[in-house]
């Protein structure tokens, strides 16, 4: 019977040593099997923004983005699957286009759930996808028009998707999209980059601090 006592202390010993590190890497795998949470609007924006005569708004460039725009909104990565929605509240292009000279985007949200390449490390590459943006387009010499663009083509790069605060890059519009808006009766089509930052959710963060908690316990032991 004793034998039997001295063999089970040894092993309750190596159980409680080894027991943080098996909770730690629970919580650890808990907190990154979705990195999900709200835009952080300090460090996200429209940051380029190009208007165009021409469909792949490459060529023939009429208006540029005064100043970066910040955005809100949230961002979820779970697998392959990147799903956004992202608020726009207002920006300003300028530039010369017969008597308009400005024009500026309002109420503008952009939406899209999609598959994102994953490449082991951390990054992801976002080709050829389909996003949705709605909103409106006003000239300085007014005459506002409401777009709802469905098919608009998305590229981009994301980092740290297997962390709680991945960051993207969406570039929205392209050859085959339909951003696109009446500016004085012209037609004219957009490129939009927006950088996002994700703020991690706080029962994400607590799961972060527990396992960290978890490794400085196992360290003093």
């Amino acid at each position: 019977m004793l034998d039997s006592c001295e063999g089970t202390l040894p092993m309750r010993l190596q159980l409680s040593k080894a027991w943080p590190v098996i909770t730690m890497g629970t919580l650890f795998l808990l907190a990154g099997a979705a990195q999900a949470g709200p835009i952080d609007s300090s460090s996200s924006g429209l940051d380029q923004a190009q208007g165009c005569g021409d469909a792949p708004c490459a060529f023939d460039v009429i208006y540029g983005l005064d100043a970066s725009a910040p955005v809100t909104g949230s961002v979820d990565i779970t697998g392959s699957t990147l799903d956004f929605t992202i608020n726009l509240a207002s920006a300003t292009l300028s530039g010369s286009d017969g008597a308009v000279s400005s024009i500026t985007f309002s109420d503008v949200t952009y939406s899209g759930s999609f598959a994102i390449t994953l490449d082991g490390s951390g990054g992801a590459t976002i080709t050829d996808q389909i996003a949705t943006i709605a909103g409106t387009v006003t000239p300085d010499i007014g005459g506002a028009s409401v777009f709802s663009a469905i098919n608009v083509n998305t590229t981009g790069l994301c980092t740290g998707v297997d962390t709680a605060s991945p960051t993207c890059g969406l570039v929205f519009g392209g050859p085959t999209s339909d951003f696109s808006a009446d500016v004085n009766g012209n037609t004219r089509y957009f490129r939009h980059t927006v950088d996002v930052s994700v703020v991690p959710e706080p029962g994400t963060a607590l799961l972060l601090g527990l396992g960290l908690g978890a490794l400085a316990s196992t360290r003093r032991r």
